[in-house]
């Protein structure tokens, strides 16, 4: 456990370079929450104030259209690519996000094409989902790439919505990829997710496409 922690330091600080490896057998990154300025240090537990001034701040930093896209996304609109994924639900938190998800071939660049969450242990009283993933990604050159990191996932609320936030370099002030969260389905017994719909990547300037999802495949 000393040894993965310190590898986790040394990540967080962007010292030394992760690996499949590493984030697998790692659970909890000192720096989860460096899009709220918690820069390597210890994990301090999330109280709902801190929570609600990461969300604040996560609005500050997000494009206009980010905080419309679920209405946008879901008015009246068949969305195929999401099939069996309801999208009128509250999403109130994300247990059992744990596992690996595949989705169909991509085209728009820096979408996750399958992708594995690992949650950390909850923290007391904050509604974040916060943890680590390893995924293969489309990108500008044509190629897939892997890229490894911590996410944060922010459940229903009336400031910015349902996001996933992923971060693969904890030095940057602000979220590399942001994902509205349209819905996501539960299997019977509700303890795990087994589909999730996305839309994105989320950013200024650039065109709104089309929603995609996530299936769980183990």
């Amino acid at each position: 456990m000393a040894a993965e922690a310190s590898w986790a330091a040394a990540f967080a600080c962007g010292i030394e370079t992760p690996t499949t490896e590493h984030v697998m057998r790692s659970i909890l990154l000192p720096c989860t929450l460096a899009l709220a300025s918690i820069v390597c240090g210890p994990a301090q537990a999330a109280g709902s104030e801190a929570d609600h001034r990461f969300i604040e701040q996560l609005a500050r930093m997000l494009p206009g259209d980010a905080r419309t896209l679920h209405a946008e996304a879901t008015a009246g609109q068949a969305i195929p690519e999401c099939v069996g994924i309801p999208l009128d639900s509250l999403i109130p938190n994300y247990d059992g996000l744990t596992g690996a998800f595949l989705g169909a071939p991509q085209v728009v660049v820096d979408r996750p094409v399958s992708i594995s969450f690992q949650l950390q242990p909850p923290m007391p009283d904050t509604v974040l989902a916060q943890g680590t993933f390893l995924g293969v990604f489309t990108s500008a050159t044509g190629m897939p790439q892997t890229r490894v990191g911590t996410f944060t996932a922010v459940p229903d609320n009336p400031m910015v919505g349902t996001l996933l936030l992923l971060q693969t370099n904890l030095t940057t002030p602000e979220p590399e990829y942001v994902f509205a969260v349209l819905g996501l389905l539960k299997d019977l017994s509700g303890s795990r997710i087994t589909g999730l719909c996305l839309q994105g990547p989320i950013r200024a300037g650039t065109p709104i496409h089309r929603p995609f999802g996530l299936y769980r495949t183990m």
